[in-house]
């Protein structure tokens, strides 16, 4: 394990110590690369890590080793003051001793009425969908053992157990561990006032669904991981969305070897 990639934000911060924590890794017999690494170093916050992944491919054959710049630090919560101790670890333990932890992907299937080829894109947290100007979509939610739900709304987030730590907790979500590779859904329905009321009944928790979109009352915008997909082009033309747990993983060094239940309830609650 000798090559190197290194992705980082662009706060004045951050940048400050991206030549030394290089310098120091090319000092240690690291070699930095722009591609085919077999480490990145992550320097910033949770945002920094999801680009990063998305950079890589969500390729699990990659250890994700991450520095905080930011301000929460769910998946960077190595401080830039403990290179010493990274370097330390990382050169004196054989690879497969590593500590590391998987996360689960999101893969996402978006089939057209146009019939151009499937897309398939992937998210760590969360895909959403979100009506412009309180927008409405008529959805069809069914499994492959029969279920059928059918939802009237103007924002559905459907998260991982990594996402429904974050934004899907501040629509009422449940907190879900990593054992559980699953997917939760929330919805927001538009009313009359032009606000928005939380919809918690019936959220469906499953590993996959599909989603086939009946109606569309004005126009809307998909994002993964809170960022708009560029690749769909007319998201007018998605017919269905075919939502499962991918076989990717993201591999991520657990440096301080802190338990993710741990981990939830000190960033989440303020209790270490």
């Amino acid at each position: 394990m000798k090559k190197f990639l290194v992705v980082y934000n662009d706060y004045d911060r951050t940048k400050a110590f991206v030549d030394y924590i290089v310098y120091r890794f090319e000092k240690a017999g690291f070699t930095r690369v722009t591609f085919d690494p077999d480490f990145v170093l992550i320097l910033g916050g949770d945002g920094t890590f999801l680009d990063a992944c998305k950079k890589i491919g969500y390729d699990p054959n990659i250890l994700c080793i991450g520095l905080n710049f930011g301000n929460l630090g769910y998946f960077l919560d190595v401080s830039h003051n403990q290179i010493d101790e990274l370097l330390n670890y990382i050169l004196k333990t054989p690879k497969d001793s590593l500590n590391v932890e998987y996360y689960n992907i999101l893969e996402a299937k978006f089939l057209f009425e146009s019939n151009r080829d499937p897309l398939i894109l992937h998210s760590i947290n969360e895909i959403m969908f979100l009506g412009k100007k309180l927008a409405r979509m008529d959805l069809k939610i069914s499994t492959d053992n029969g279920f059928c739900q059918k939802v009237s709304t103007s924002h559905m987030i459907v998260s991982t157990s990594t996402g429904s730590t974050g934004i899907n907790k501040s629509n009422f979500g449940p907190i879900m561990l990593e054992e559980y590779p699953l997917l939760i859904t929330s919805f927001n329905l538009a009313i009359s006032n032009g606000k928005t009321e939380n919809f918690i009944t019936n959220p469906l928790i499953y590993s996959s669904f599909n989603i086939d979109i009946l109606n569309k009352y004005g126009n809307f915008e998909i994002t993964l991981d809170n960022k708009e997909i560029t690749d769909i082009g007319d998201v007018r033309d998605i017919t269905r969305v075919e939502l499962n747990i991918s076989d990717k993983k993201i591999k991520k060094l657990n440096f301080l070897n802190q338990k993710r239940g741990a981990k939830i309830r000190e960033k989440m609650i303020g209790e270490e």
